[in-house]
């Protein structure tokens, strides 16, 4: 599935849960103002392509209540016509979420966002949250469900995608904890008849060094619904100074490893290689159908919490 989704899973520790986490533990009541930008660059299941975005983000915190409202201005976002065509398009997201942590042991998070641009892009989000903490140890669970829609050579195109996770961490030390996670992403794309499917197992370390600086490292291994075997590793760096200054850095390297036959159903049409089947993974390049290959994705963004 295309690079992003995976590494925007990652994100959330500056995006949209990480700035909830920010304006609920930042500050125990109160007002907190986030503003930044995040760069990516993407290579290998799709074209190569780049994008960014440019977020601000308010929060207030009362007891055991956080509330955020925020704006986000996406820049090159890609789409695809699910048969080896791309696009890009502007669009403007708005976000609300809000955090309940009714005693020290549970936390419940819910959010929205509503997208809407160029290319006749909307796009609509929903996210829910649940984490248990038992001293060193915490058990957090995820589901997501999106939508969206757009033009593209001429074609109204729709997909909708929904996502479950699950992930369990144990603290070792005052500075280093483990985690290992399940994560079942699914994506149907009316355009091609396709019900992609991907399930993934991973493994992760974190060191937080020194006060502002924290260290991840992961491995991951995973299964398509396209028959490929996908190992993966990531290394990410994030700073966060006592001025407010925040700034990260992150790299994702996934190793498709095609299986001994690929069944394609290609009966030509609008895309660059057709139609693909309906267990193909709609974002790939129709030049890498049957063949393994390497796909990367690096982030670097920096923000300043007010």
């Amino acid at each position: 599935m295309r690079r992003c989704r995976r590494a925007a899973f990652v994100f959330v520790l500056f995006a949209f849960f990480g700035a909830l986490e920010e304006a609920r533990a930042g500050e125990p009541n109160g007002f907190s103002l986030e503003a930044g930008a995040r760069g990516m660059y993407s290579s290998g299941i799709s074209e190569p392509y780049y994008s960014y975005k440019i977020d601000t983000a308010a929060g207030f915190s009362a007891g055991f209540v956080s509330v955020l409202l925020g704006y986000v201005r996406h820049q090159h976002y890609q789409l695809t016509d699910g048969a080896g065509n791309y696009g890009y398009t502007d669009f403007d997201q708005a976000h609300a979420g809000i955090v309940f942590s009714p005693t020290r042991i549970f936390e419940l998070t819910a959010g929205v966002r509503y997208s809407n641009g160029a290319s006749s892009f909307r796009g609509v989000e929903y996210r829910g949250e649940a984490s248990l903490y038992f001293g060193a140890v915490s058990i957090t669970g995820e589901y997501m469900s999106a939508g969206e829609g757009y033009e593209l050579d001429g074609l109204d195109l729709e997909n909708k995608r929904r996502l479950y996770s699950l992930e369990a961490s144990l603290g070792v030390s005052e500075t280093v904890w483990i985690d290992a996670g399940l994560d079942h992403d699914g994506i149907d794309f009316e355009t091609t008849g396709a019900a992609y499917t991907k399930t993934t197992g991973n493994f992760g370390l974190g060191i937080n060094p020194a006060r502002p600086i924290t260290m991840l490292f992961g491995v991951n291994y995973g299964r398509d619904s396209f028959d490929y075997t996908l190992f993966g590793v990531d290394a990410g760096l994030d700073l966060r100074l006592p001025c407010g200054l925040k700034a990260s850095i992150f790299y994702l390297g996934t190793y498709y490893e095609a299986p001994p036959s690929v069944s394609i159903n290609s009966v030509g049409g609008h895309g660059g290689g057709g139609v693909y089947g309906r267990d193909a993974n709609p974002f790939l390049r129709s030049s890498l159908i049957g063949k393994s290959f390497a796909a990367h994705t690096m982030s670097a963004g920096v923000s300043f919490v007010f």
